[in-house]
């Protein structure tokens, strides 16, 4: 006779399938995240180097108008150079700006030199002169009125987009005024000057300066217009420029400045936030990438417009 029918028990997972489907999960993602990570900052270089070509595009337009390029700093008929102006950082607010960034960005240095930053120039850096070529027509800045007065103070807060790297880690409310990662290129300062060396100077921006594109005798291709730095503040002079030294890192390096005021400014050279690449602008508008490793001659080489050198790639 047949048997009489009976339901199969529903069989569902064991404690090891489960776990296992847990261990190859946790495998997957983690063989993803990198894979993302990676996407992410690919696409913050390819932003960063586009900000690099807009403000290089920026500085020809300028050119054009002007018939130079523009000064990397101008000196304010006012303003302050030794101390910060009165309530630009909240003192209550000092000790929580430097815990804030320090575990933001995970530098203590450089969250040390933020909250040391004491000295701010009585000059506005070429980033404020390009404001109209940016197109950044909603910041009113007024260089009839001092540098610190309250209406130019205020302009300096707002936050350029084409002036912030999008890899920089760090929280812009913390800082006393509009940041910044791009800075001009003042050229090449030997340690030990030589009857041989340039002058000082002998890049593209820097104090007053207005250099014709006819001044780059080296070539346009090949002479660094703006680079990356690891940070700055837009409307400052002590922002504006970098330049190579001998006596310090050719990238990521930073130090206090001139001992004899009575609170150095922070100083900053070139760097980036991309590990071991760094974008600068040419002087003939194109972006270039870098690798930190760069040969020292090649990089002053870059650095300077004037010293008949060759260059082959880089």
């Amino acid at each position: 006779m047949p048997r009489p029918f009976q339901p199969r028990a529903r069989r569902g997972f064991t404690l090891i399938e489960l776990l296992v489907s847990i261990a190859i999960i946790g495998i997957l993602v983690a063989l993803l995240l990198p894979a993302v990570q990676r996407a992410r900052e690919s696409a913050r270089r390819i932003s960063c180097a586009n900000n690099l070509h807009q403000i290089a595009i920026a500085m020809h337009n300028y050119h054009d108008t002007f018939s130079s390029f523009p000064s990397g700093y101008v000196r304010a008929s006012r303003g302050y150079d030794n101390t910060l102006p009165p309530n630009m950082i909240p003192p209550n607010d000092s000790d929580d700006m430097a815990e804030g960034l320090a575990c933001e960005i995970h530098i203590p240095a450089i969250a040390q030199a933020v909250h040391q930053w004491a000295c701010m120039a009585r000059a506005w850096s070429w980033h404020a002169l390009l404001l109209r070529q940016m197109e950044q027509l909603t910041i009113h800045v007024d260089f009839k009125l001092a540098r610190f007065s309250l209406v130019n103070f205020e302009a300096g807060k707002v936050a350029v987009k084409p002036y912030i790297c999008p890899s920089a880690p760090i929280n812009t409310h913390c800082l006393p005024q509009g940041m910044t990662q791009y800075r001009g290129n003042m050229g090449w300062w030997p340690e030990v000057p030589t009857a041989n060396s340039l002058p000082p100077n002998n890049g593209v921006l820097y104090g007053d300066s207005a250099i014709r594109m006819r001044d780059i005798v080296d070539g346009s291709s090949t002479t660094f217009l703006v680079g990356e730095s690891l940070l700055g503040l837009w409307p400052d002079g002590y922002s504006c420029c970098a330049r190579v030294r001998d006596d310090k890192p050719n990238f990521d390096a930073f130090w206090r400045g001139d001992q004899s005021q009575a609170i150095p400014s922070v100083m900053f050279g070139f760097g980036s936030w991309h590990g071991n690449i760094i974008h600068f602008g040419m002087a003939d508008g194109s972006t270039r990438k870098v690798s930190k490793t760069i040969d020292t001659d090649v990089y002053r080489n870059l650095c300077t417009r004037y010293g008949y050198e060759t260059i082959g790639e880089f």
